[in-house]
């Protein structure tokens, strides 16, 4: 049986436009590691940013990407738990916007047949991001989230600041399923998403971030709410916002806790956030790593300087290994917000990525591949 002919939509430069479709060498296998065939690819907010400002990836010519859905066709030496013809979704720190891709297995979850690839690939990075901030011990050291059905509520709140995004969407799906109230920020107009769609359903708990009080109206009802706050998850890549979730973890955290803490998207050493100074005493923004959180063998610790040792925890066994599927079985996880499908082949990546750079609203832009 001959190989298959791979294709991928490639940066030929540092800053180059547009992505330029060729064929491209089959990924080799670690042992840690399947291989996937494309099958829906997702373009997140750091696409329009790599290839306009020319960071991050340093090799041309180059494939980035970062979610995928798929069908798995070979499997590392290492791995037990999945087999030939699986349907997956998976995160990849780069390289997703190919035919067939490699991905740790640490983050690679099985798709329940019922979901379409192009559902299933709005959320494997975001649902990575946003769990990697709520429940890393060194970031918001949240609880983790269960299978039941009605989980009983823990008595606490967690304000999700960008609840709309679709690492807010995530966010707010695991901590209602770990037992939390969720308090919640978006355009008005989404709000009605937020209460049918992701179930925010506390009396007075979703507001509008666009309003000039609205940090004093979250006070209010958080404080209102009858709940024990336990932190700020802020999906906004945005100084003045941040500053805003840090009052709030200010005014409402507890002295010496991780409610003090404000769980972020931003990766250390970027310019993105307010500098400690700016901060109120005692208040703490936490980083985002990503995969180098989650994987043993990521690339991005030595690549940006994190540190070439794994901090080991269990986040990923706990969300990827044994929670994820189960919890899309159920419906307890649901693929939101819906895709947009801008088209169909990697010759539509560049469209894509042209409407992310302009900004989207409550909805993921996905590309299916043949």
């Amino acid at each position: 049986m001959s190989s298959p002919t791979n294709h991928a939509a490639f940066l030929m430069e540092r800053k180059g436009h547009p992505f330029k479709v060729n064929t491209a060498p089959i990924p080799t296998l670690q042992p840690y590691e399947l291989l996937i065939r494309t099958h829906a690819v997702a373009i997140n907010p750091c696409d329009p940013i790599i290839q306009s400002a020319g960071v991050i990836q340093e090799t041309f010519p180059g494939i980035i990407g970062c979610d995928l859905a798929g069908s798995v066709v070979s499997i590392g030496s290492s791995i037990s738990n999945f087999r030939i013809g699986d349907r997956v979704i998976a995160a990849v720190e780069s390289g997703a916007f190919q035919e067939y891709c490699a991905a740790d297995v640490g983050m690679v979850a099985k798709l329940p047949a019922s979901i379409p690839y192009e559902k299933g690939v709005v959320l494997p990075a975001c649902l990575g991001t946003a769990a990697t901030a709520l429940f890393h011990k060194r970031e918001m050291g949240l609880e983790y989230p269960t299978l039941e059905a009605g989980v009983k509520k823990n008595g606490k709140v967690v304000l999700v600041w960008g609840g709309a995004s679709v690492v807010g969407s995530c966010a707010i799906q695991v901590l209602k399923a770990a037992g939390y109230e969720v308090a919640a920020t978006a355009s008005s107009h989404n709000h009605k998403y937020l209460k049918e769609e992701l179930g925010v359903d506390g009396e007075g708990l979703v507001f509008d971030y666009k309003k000039d009080d609205v940090v004093e109206e979250i006070l209010e009802g958080l404080k209102n709410s009858g709940k024990e706050f336990a932190g700020v998850f802020c999906a906004i890549i945005d100084i003045p916002t941040l500053t805003k979730c840090a009052k709030i973890a200010d005014v409402l955290g507890k002295k010496d806790e991780n409610s003090r803490v404000v769980g972020t998207v931003v990766p250390p050493n970027l310019p993105w956030i307010p500098s400690a100074e700016d901060l109120p005493k005692g208040v703490r923004m936490a980083f985002c790593r990503f995969t180098a959180d989650l994987l043993p063998h990521s690339k991005l610790r030595s690549q940006f300087g994190w540190g070439d040792e794994w901090e080991a925890n269990d986040v990923g066994e706990k969300i990827w290994g044994k929670w994820v599927t189960p919890a899309l079985e159920s419906g307890l996880l649901k693929c939101k917000p819906e895709p947009k499908i801008v088209g169909d082949g990697l010759e539509k990546i560049q469209d894509a990525v042209n409407i992310m750079s302009k900004g989207v609203s409550a909805t993921k832009l996905v590309v299916t591949i043949p």
